[in-house]
């Protein structure tokens, strides 16, 4: 179960990632430094913060965002209550985020 924990928390993050990049700012990167270094530590807390950062653009969605934020909210759904805590991610989540990232990134032409 640990694994499973670990790679459905690095897909959030590439989500997350590539639905911020699409609605902030020219210029601006999708989710924050600060957030990315405290992700692997504390990651339900870290998403929280997250999630709040990118309904702040929501009013910027279109059918693509949308698309995303539907993946996004899948995946979290499928977190077991009792897994969706602060314990701290082992490394191997950010293989998922790397591969969920790539694919996301393919997906969508860039």
């Amino acid at each position: 179960m640990v694994v499973e924990r670990e790679m459905k928390f690095g897909k959030i993050l590439a989500i997350a990632n590539v639905l911020g990049e699409r609605v902030k700012d020219k210029g601006e990167i999708g989710i924050s430094p600060k957030h990315m270094e405290r992700y692997g530590f504390k990651p339900a807390t870290t998403f929280e913060h997250i999630h709040k950062d990118l309904m702040q653009h929501s009013y910027k969605f279109g059918e693509e965002e949308m698309m995303l934020f539907d993946q996004l909210t899948e995946v979290v759904a499928s977190i077991d209550e009792e897994e969706f805590t602060d314990t701290p991610l082992q490394g191997r989540y950010l293989q998922a985020y790397g591969a969920k990232q790539h694919e996301l990134n393919h997906a969508m032409g860039r």
